[in-house]
């Protein structure tokens, strides 16, 4: 057989295929695009969706009649006056842009959506038949989160100056990269966490939610950051959950939060903090941002055990790490005392403290300690 003939051939096969089997075909696409495509006719506003459309909405195929109504019910309350201009503009627009929202979907959570008109028939004095498709971005969208969560984090561990400043910064910057609008810095404190940085956005009342984020109990079961303190994974609370276990405190779901996931800074040893982010949405964490999360979460970790000595109480003076860190440069005891213009009398007080409140019996002991702790450099 020639290759012409073998050409013509398979172009009669193709021309051949049931009308049935491509409708397959495209059906199949769709799903594996996370794609659904529509037509509307404006004069009767009538529409027509493809079957994986409905799904992508939380329907089952032809459950319903698609309406412009049922869009906009479905669209979530901030992003719905923006796309009732959008639909309005795409009926007198020849080429408009594609253009990203979100969608409500009952007890299956939020959903990123983004809708490109791909063909226009004019009309007088509107358009009358546009076609196109809307694609499910969530994921995508949570990918490019997960990539600015572990930017902003590295941005944040090469500003950190202080406990306060840096633990406000890492929750702030890391809410905004993975579009939150809360986040909570916990610190353990013998029998409690505490919190020790807190940020939130202007779309929740953030004096409420800072004024009741009180100490929480350890161990405890039914608080998000314990529960994550103890059992040293990630994990995340959701609304319609009922709030049965791991509940966020009534006045978080008084000011809207409708979902929290917290995730631990694990250190050499143990669990030097946990991080709470807060959302008015119901994100449901995937496996992905699991895994994410806690890759960061061991990261933060390491940085945190370099600075073991700025996470607990205050164990030591100002005056005494200062004694310390020129014990640890190599200065002898009558050089600390000429240095800090003190007596040698002072010095070797101050020294016989650190050593009872660090549990050392010697200089040597009390500066290794003091380092490994993060106390000195």
């Amino acid at each position: 057989m020639t290759e012409q003939a073998r050409d013509d051939s398979v172009s009669r096969m193709g021309a051949e295929i049931p009308i049935e089997d491509r409708l397959r075909l495209l059906e199949s696409a769709e799903q594996a695009a996370e794609l659904g495509s529509w037509e509307w006719f404006p004069g009767p506003d009538v529409q027509l969706w493809s079957d994986n459309l409905y799904r992508i909405f939380g329907l089952e195929p032809r459950e319903i009649t698609p309406t412009r109504a049922l869009v906009l019910e479905r669209t979530h309350p901030d992003d719905r006056a923006r796309v009732e201009r959008y639909v309005q503009m795409t009926r007198l627009a020849a080429d408009p842009a594609p253009i990203e929202y979100r969608i409500e979907r009952p007890g299956r959570g939020l959903r990123y959506v983004r809708s490109t008109i791909t063909s226009v028939e004019p009309g007088t004095p509107e358009a009358t038949r546009i076609v196109g498709t809307i694609q499910d971005v969530t994921e995508r969208r949570r990918a490019d989160r997960e990539i600015e969560a572990h930017l902003a984090v590295g941005d944040v561990l090469l500003e950190w100056d202080t406990l306060e400043q840096g633990a406000e910064l890492l929750v702030h910057r890391l809410t905004q990269a993975m579009d939150f609008d809360a986040g909570v810095f916990w610190l353990p404190r013998e029998n409690v966490l505490v919190p020790g940085g807190f940020w939130s956005s202007a779309s929740l009342n953030g004096a409420v939610l800072r004024s009741t984020t009180k100490p929480l109990p350890l161990p405890a079961d039914e608080h998000l950051p314990a529960w994550v303190w103890e059992n040293l994974e990630p994990a995340a609370w959701l609304a319609r959950s009922g709030g049965e276990t791991r509940v966020r405190p009534t006045a978080a779901v008084r000011v809207g939060v409708r979902s929290s996931i917290a995730f631990p800074a694990i250190g050499s040893e143990e669990v030097l903090a946990v991080v709470e982010l807060l959302s008015l949405e119901e994100i449901e964490p995937s496996r992905r941002l699991t895994r994410s999360l806690t890759g960061i979460g061991h990261e933060l970790g390491r940085f945190l055990d370099g600075r073991r000595g700025e996470l607990g109480p205050k164990l030591l003076t100002p005056r005494e790490l200062q004694v310390l860190q020129l014990a640890a440069d190599g200065y002898s005891g009558r050089k600390i005392a000429t240095e800090l213009v003190l007596s040698p009398a002072t010095v070797k007080t101050h020294f016989e403290h650190i050593y009872t409140k660090l549990k050392v019996d010697d200089r040597t002991s009390a500066v290794a300690l003091a380092m490994r702790r993060g106390f000195i450099g």
